[in-house]
């Protein structure tokens, strides 16, 4: 597990530096304004697509009980059946904000769909434990959008071929996953039991509310920016400077710990065997530890950074990034404990923890909106929510292990 991880976090560096080159590039290419319109209307897309983020912990759950026909001919049915049902509110949800119809809806949907293509077979290879396919998804999808967009903005407008590269990244990863993991596609689907079902159909409806909680305050942030601030420079700041190196930094170190150790927890649980589980988080506060020292030692030169990278009018971005990132360490032990917490099926627990981070982002919001606070509410926010959720879930990890 230990060497999964570490494969994984060095792969994510690579696959990272690349999106970062890729952004750094676009910001010195593409009109700012555009640029920030653009992330804020995928992020409209990807909070569309948390509803079903629990069919990816409903599966391993299922699959870790060796119920393998909840990949079921009725849960498909019902992830691509409330797909088309969410298409038409996410049409003028994003139609709403696509301000002088700057971009195609129809590419806006069509993104949906493949998102949800691409992530379901995603969330197979989790179930079923696919380690080196998941190793290197996120490469194929790197390569495919910077290939594809510099092949595009040949012949198209620059902003149709930065969402047609988006489209493609999804496309390739669906088949890249279809050809590397031949084996689960050729399980049969089938009909199950209603009893289990209805089983799967909570965990993921539970899992779903909890992912949507979750990340709430990332997806969140910038479509509230834009609303309460209104300035898309801004916007733009904290799209292509904050949420791409805080974004980053949570794909390097807390999606592989979430992605790699929640089957492997789920199964050490399962089998009874809590010290190991225990072994396992005592050397994962080692590792933040020390990610804590090295990230409060560089905050005295992240605007000397983002200066040298970035165009000077995107340095003010530097200053909102300090304010997130302290707390990188404690969403990536967070996401530890929620995983020990799903690996003991405490997933209504887990929805809490989440929504009272989230209730606690959109209050303390709401206070330094009203207090006058500048763009900076926005950060200040999402730290108060991290911490609401670290706390909650720590204690009660310490309680289902004591």
């Amino acid at each position: 597990m230990k060497r999964i991880i570490s494969q994984a976090m060095l792969l994510t560096i690579v696959v990272m530096g690349v999106n970062f080159l890729f952004k750094l590039y676009l910001s010195h290419t593409v009109d700012k304004e555009k640029l920030g319109l653009f992330f804020t209307l995928l992020d409209v897309v990807s909070l569309f697509v948390l509803f079903y983020a629990g069919y990816k912990d409903a599966l391993i759950r299922m699959v870790a009980l060796q119920e393998y026909e909840a990949v079921s001919v009725a849960a498909r049915r019902i992830y691509w059946g409330s797909s088309f049902l969410l298409a038409v509110p996410l049409f003028f949800v994003a139609g709403h904000m696509n301000r002088d119809e700057a971009f195609p809806l129809f590419l806006l949907i069509l993104f949906f769909f493949f998102s949800q293509w691409s992530n379901y077979y995603s969330y197979m290879n989790a179930a079923f434990r696919n380690y080196r396919s998941m190793l290197f998804e996120k490469s194929v999808k790197a390569v495919a959008l910077v290939g594809s967009y510099f092949l595009l903005s040949r012949f198209v407008p620059v902003m149709h071929a930065l969402i047609l590269a988006y489209l493609f990244q999804l496309l390739l990863q669906a088949l890249y996953i279809r050809m590397s993991s031949p084996e689960m596609f050729r399980i049969p689907f089938r009909q199950s039991e209603r009893s289990t079902e209805i089983k799967f159909l909570r965990i993921a409806a539970l899992s779903s509310a909890t992912s949507i909680a979750g990340s709430l305050g990332l997806y969140l942030s910038s479509i509230l920016m834009m609303n309460l601030y209104g300035d898309l420079n801004v916007l733009a700041e904290y799209q292509v400077v904050v949420k791409s190196i805080f974004f980053a930094l949570i794909a390097v170190f807390v999606h592989p710990v979430s992605a790699y150790t929640l089957p492997e927890v789920a199964r050490l649980i399962h089998e009874g065997l809590g010290d190991e589980v225990l072994r396992i988080e005592k050397n994962l506060r080692k590792y933040l530890l020390l990610f804590l020292v090295l990230l409060l030692l560089s905050l005295p030169l992240t605007p000397k950074v983002i200066g040298l990278l970035f165009p000077a009018s995107y340095v003010h971005g530097a200053l909102l990034l300090n304010w997130l990132l302290p707390f990188l360490p404690l969403i990536v032990y967070t996401s530890y404990c929620i995983n020990i917490l799903k690996g003991f099926g405490l997933f209504e627990t887990i929805l809490a923890i989440r929504t009272a981070g989230a209730l606690a982002f959109l209050l303390s919001l709401w206070g330094f909106y009203r207090a006058g606070i500048d763009e900076r509410s926005i950060v200040l926010a999402m730290d108060a929510g991290y911490t609401v959720m670290f706390l909650w879930a720590f204690a009660k990890k310490r309680k289902v292990l004591a």
